[in-house]
């Protein structure tokens, strides 16, 4: 069981605001404003009676692939932090470690001085005695799986990829939500978690899970500063979890030097969107990537021809003197770690994305046995 340390949760914050992109909604849709580049509007749940305000970044190529369907991240307390998530988001995307990814935030649409009770009531699983309404954590997670996210999604071109972050008592909600709801969440990034007091619905949901069949994958990462109060809490779910041994849930902990309770925020979203989003690297026998082997030049006529050739275990592409070893995700895809390149092969054709846009080369030699 979890140990009960310090009775209530932690009132504890952290600030900041919000980041950009826009584009055309349905007529039918709910009256949408632009703010610092965001889309915001609003969603009433008649479930809580609260109109919740909704701000949205697309990436900056959704206008263009009108046929392509993105993740969702959705940041709890959407007042606070939300261009410091996004920015997190830009840096990764340019280093090819993240998919094109729409954000949405979610706050309460009032002053700081106001949120904190709304954020009791809707935040936390467990009735807390100075806060009335507080501890309705299960009726939120209900509102955003059937209110609020049927509303982004008829809106935005998603892709059922549903992602939490969220940091003390959003983070508490991110856990609480993902270990409630892994059928709607697949998975939560949660920052100076503030668990302390909720403890008993917190290893009941452990407990079920244990029981249940093997979920597909959902993911829990977990930031923490060593200087955070709340620390010690993170530390002590965190071990109740790999106790439990829940089939089929990843997860990982951070535990990170000379950050408190606001400041993990920093190395934490970038961390824990990389965890989210982590792509696999698949073993392939040397029969397979051999097929791939060749001089490839440009369908356009113009540019560099590149050489793909095959190394003890995987495979390189070689571009003027420099040469870049790859990862495969199957057969046909494979991608360079840490920077935004990924290769698509089709036969003899080979597709390379990166940053800057896409190129199609042509087989012209090939090294197959």
């Amino acid at each position: 069981m979890l140990p009960f340390r310090f009775g209530l949760i932690l009132l504890l914050t952290v600030f900041s605001c919000s980041c950009t992109q826009v584009h055309k909604v349905p007529k039918s849709a709910a009256p949408v404003s632009v703010v610092d580049g965001n889309e915001v509007f609003i969603v009433h749940s008649a479930r809580i009676g609260q109109d919740y305000r909704i701000r949205v970044r697309t990436p900056a190529g959704y206008a263009n692939k009108a046929n392509k369907r993105f993740p969702v991240v959705i940041k709890i307390d959407g007042q606070w932090d939300f261009s410091l998530l996004t920015g997190a988001y830009n840096c990764l995307y340019y280093d090819g470690q993240i998919p094109e990814t729409i954000f949405v935030g979610i706050d309460w649409n009032v002053s700081d001085a106001q949120v904190q009770a709304l954020r009791a009531r809707d935040l936390s699983p467990v009735a807390l005695p100075s806060v009335p309404q507080s501890g309705q954590a299960k009726l939120f997670v209900e509102a955003i799986a059937t209110e609020i996210l049927p509303a982004v999604n008829n809106r935005y071109r998603t892709n059922g990829q549903e992602f939490l972050v969220g940091g003390s008592w959003g983070g508490l909600f991110g856990t609480y939500a993902l270990m409630e709801r892994p059928d709607v969440f697949d998975g939560a990034l949660v920052i100076g978690s503030a668990y302390e007091g909720a403890e008993q619905p917190l290893q009941a949901q452990l407990n079920k899970l244990a029981a249940a069949p093997s979920l597909p994958g959902n993911r829990l990462y977990m930031g923490m500063g060593k200087l955070d109060p709340a620390a010690q809490s993170g530390l002590d779910y965190y071990e109740a979890l790999k106790k439990a041994g829940i089939k089929g849930m990843q997860y990982k902990l951070d535990l990170l030097e000379g950050f408190g309770h606001s400041g993990m925020n920093i190395p934490g979203y970038g961390a824990g969107l990389r965890y989210m989003f982590a792509r696999p690297s698949v073993s392939l026998p040397k029969h397979s990537l051999q097929k791939h082997a060749g001089v490839y030049a440009p369908l356009a006529g113009k540019g560099q021809a590149v050489k793909v050739q095959t190394a003890s275990n995987n495979l390189q592409v070689v571009y003027g003197e420099e040469v870049i070893d790859l990862l495969a995700l199957s057969e046909q895809q494979f991608y360079r770690e840490g920077v935004f390149l990924n290769l698509t092969f089709e036969g003899d054709l080979l597709v390379a994305e990166t940053f800057f846009g896409t190129t199609q080369y042509q087989r012209v030699k090939s090294n197959s046995p």
